[in-house]
């Protein structure tokens, strides 16, 4: 082994520490040295006729130079004696450094049984998802509208574009999550929803639209967009 490449200062046996890792050329570390960085913010939801939960969080990464890639959201909904109705675990593509990123969805088993709790929990991210990197890309939506789409629904609609590119994100990620967020008139969240598009091309927009079947009594709505 080469002396000059030892970085775990073992002069017996000088060469790369095995707990540093590299999956994207951004010397990766894992969580023994920097922690769970991943926080929720906020979390809410709510549940239709058939037991189905609509749901969106917040999920925020307090590091200010290590990108989460992979990182996961475990959503578990339980009954009034506190078994286990179902859960699943959400994985996104990243988590951006310093940034908070929203994601809406459904989950549930449509079995008409509504659960008396839905519980979100950020489960720990394997070592290989830690990666030195502040780079990241945003976007934004706008032209926002809510329209009934005549049948008791409402079809939300707008353009998005992107505030800051990124060849690198754009590589790792060939879609982009849109994720609408509804929220009653305390600010709470109340529903949450996806649809996929391709990114805009350079300079351009994205038009998108989701059609929301009886979507719950909401005062107020936003859309989020992240790659995925």
């Amino acid at each position: 082994p080469d002396p000059s490449t030892d970085d775990d200062d073992n002069a017996a046996d000088p060469g790369t520490d095995p707990s540093v890792r590299d999956p994207a050329g951004g010397g990766a570390h894992g969580d023994a040295e920097y922690g769970n960085p991943l926080e929720l913010v906020e979390t809410g939801w709510s549940a239709d006729e058939s037991g189905y939960v609509h749901y969106a969080f917040g999920l925020r990464n307090t590091s200010d130079s290590v990108c989460i890639q992979l990182p996961s959201v475990e959503i578990t909904g339980r009954g009034e004696d506190g078994s286990v109705l179902f859960s699943e675990t959400l994985i996104m593509a990243n988590a951006f450094a310093g940034e908070t990123v929203y994601f809406g969805s459904e989950t549930g088993n449509g079995n008409g049984i509504v659960p008396a709790t839905v519980d979100f929990t950020v489960l720990e991210p394997d070592d290989y998802s830690y990666v030195n990197s502040g780079e990241s890309a945003s976007f934004k939506a706008d032209n926002l509208s809510a329209a009934s789409d005549g049948y008791g629904g409402e079809i939300f609609s707008g353009e998005i574009s992107v505030v800051k590119d990124s060849a690198r994100v754009r590589e790792q990620s060939s879609m982009l999550a849109v994720s609408l967020v509804l929220r009653d008139d305390a600010g709470a969240i109340v529903y949450g929803y996806s649809t996929f598009v391709d990114w805009p091309s350079e300079g351009g927009s994205r038009p998108f639209s989701m059609d929301v079947i009886d979507p719950p009594a909401y005062d107020s709505f936003e859309v989020h967009v992240q790659p995925w």
